[in-house]
């Protein structure tokens, strides 16, 4: 997710989608200088679990945040779960990739 972020955000090739869970964003600091506007308009997908031990949440709503702040066409989704995914996450996903792969 991570990368996903930092090369989305940064490249000059068109992606149709980023998905990025449980994750945080490095560098966000250095995102409204460094972006490309290539992707501003493609669909990224960020969800988190409230209660996640590895990455914790308040660092990839910080990403979201930035994101958001920079333009992209971000959306964000948290769930009562962990470091793991979820019934509910995954139906998301789903129609997220529906939505974006039509």
């Amino acid at each position: 997710g991570v990368i996903a972020l930092h090369i989305a955000t940064r490249s000059k090739i068109k992606f149709a989608g980023v998905m990025a869970l449980s994750t945080y964003m490095c560098e966000a600091d250095k995102l409204t200088e460094h972006k490309t506007e290539t992707n501003i308009q493609t669909p990224i997908l960020m969800c988190h679990g409230q209660q996640d031990e590895v990455v914790p949440l308040f660092l990839g709503h910080a990403a979201f945040k930035s994101l958001e702040a920079n333009s992209f066409n971000v959306s964000w989704h948290e769930y009562t779960m962990q470091h793991n995914v979820c019934v509910p996450e995954i139906n998301d996903i789903s129609a997220w990739l529906t939505s974006v792969l039509k």
